[in-house]
C-alpha cells in the first residue's frame, strides 16, 4: 500500500493532537507501515494506515528500530503488518510482536516479480531472439520508405543541400525534393532562399566549432615549438621548455603534419551495426 501525502503538514497536524486521539489503540489489528522523507537524505518518519479503513491512524517521528519497537508495543493486539522489505520493520515487528503475520505490500510483491522474471529471462534467453516472420504479411513499400527516412534523418544540413541540389538536376519540384530528403518546406526555402555565407553559417555545427577551436589551440603549440626550433634550441630543450615529450616536439616539427585528427568526419557506426544485416531483411 503506497500513501501519499504532505509529509510535513501532517506530521504538525498529528503532532497538534498528540494526547487526543480519538483511536482505540485495542482495536487496531491489521496495518501497513511505511517511511517518508521529512528532510530528503536527512530526516524520516513513519506512517502507519488501518488497513480495514484505509485511513492514517498514527505517526512516529523516526523510523529507528528502538523507536518503531516501543510505538508498535503501544497497539497491543496488531495480528496483520503491511511493509516494504526493510529489514529494520522486519526486526521491528518480529520483536514488538513475534506472532504477527508480516504481509509484503503490492508495489514490492510486483516489483520483485518484475525484477525475478527479468534476471530469469536474462539467464536463460540467447541475446539474439530469431522471430518467424510470414515476409507475404511485409508491404516492401513501406519498409523501404521507413529505411530511407531513416538514412534521410542522419544526412546532415551539408548533406541535405547538396542532395536537393542533385534532385533539381532531375526536374523535381521543391514538395517532391522535400519529401524525398524529409526536410519542411519552410527550411527548404530558407535554405535555398540564403548567400552562400549564411549558408556557410548554416551549416557549421557545434562540433565544428569545437573541432576549430581544438585545431587553432593546437596550431598554436606547434609554431610556438618551430619558432624555439628556429632559434637554435634542441628537442631537449624544447621538451623542457613547453613540458611536451620529444616524440611530439619530432611530430610537430614535421611539415607535413596535419592538426585535425584523423577520425574526425568519419561517420561512427551506431549500437545496433551488428544487427544491420538481420533488420534489413525485414
Amino acid at each position: 500500500m503506497k500513501i501519499r501525502l504532505l509529509s510535513v503538514k501532517v506530521l504538525s497536524a498529528i503532532s497538534k493532537k498528540k494526547g487526543r486521539s480519538t483511536v482505540n489503540k485495542n482495536e487496531i489489528t491489521c496495518v501497513c507501515i511505511d517511511d517518508f522523507a521529512l528532510k530528503k537524505r536527512q530526516k524520516y518518519a513513519t506512517v502507519m494506515v488501518d488497513i480495514k479503513t484505509h485511513k492514517i491512524i498514527d505517526m512516529l517521528e523516526s523510523r529507528e528500530q528502538t523507536e518503531v519497537v516501543k510505538w508498535l508495543k503501544s497497539y497491543p493486539n496488531i495480528k496483520v503488518v503491511s511493509r516494504d522489505g526493510s529489514i529494520t520493520y522486519h526486526n521491528s515487528i518480529t520483536e514488538a510482536h513475534a506472532e504477527a503475520i508480516q504481509v509484503s505490500d503490492r508495489f514490492h510483491l510486483y516489483k520483485n516479480l518484475t525484477d525475478y522474471a527479468i534476471e530469469y529471462l536474462k539467464k536463460h534467453l540467447k541475446t539474439i531472439v530469431e522471430v518467424v516472420v510470414d515476409i507475404t504479411d511485409i508491404v516492401s513499400p513501406i519498409a523501404s520508405q521507413i529505411t530511407k527516412d531513416n538514412e534521410n534523418r542522419k544526412l546532415t544540413l551539408k548533406e541535405k543541400y547538396q542532395k536537393i541540389l542533385i534532385l533539381q538536376t532531375q526536374n523535381k519540384n521543391q514538395t517532391e525534393i522535400c519529401r524525398d530528403i524529409n526536410i519542411d518546406i519552410r527550411s527548404y526555402k530558407k535554405l535555398m532562399a540564403a548567400s552562400d555565407e549564411e549558408r556557410r553559417k548554416m551549416f557549421t555545427t557545434v562540433m565544428d566549432t569545437r573541432h576549430s577551436d581544438k585545431v587553432s589551440k593546437k596550431m598554436k603549440i606547434v609554431n610556438e615549438v618551430r619558432e624555439l626550433k628556429n632559434m637554435g634550441l634542441s628537442k631537449r630543450l624544447i621538451s623542457k621548455k613547453t613540458g611536451l615529450s620529444r616524440a611530439t616536439i619530432a611530430k610537430y616539427l614535421d611539415e607535413d603534419f596535419n592538426p585535425v585528427h584523423a577520425a574526425y568526419g568519419v561517420k561512427k557506426a551506431g549500437n545496433y551495426k551488428h544487427f544491420t544485416k538481420i533488420l534489413k531483411r525485414f
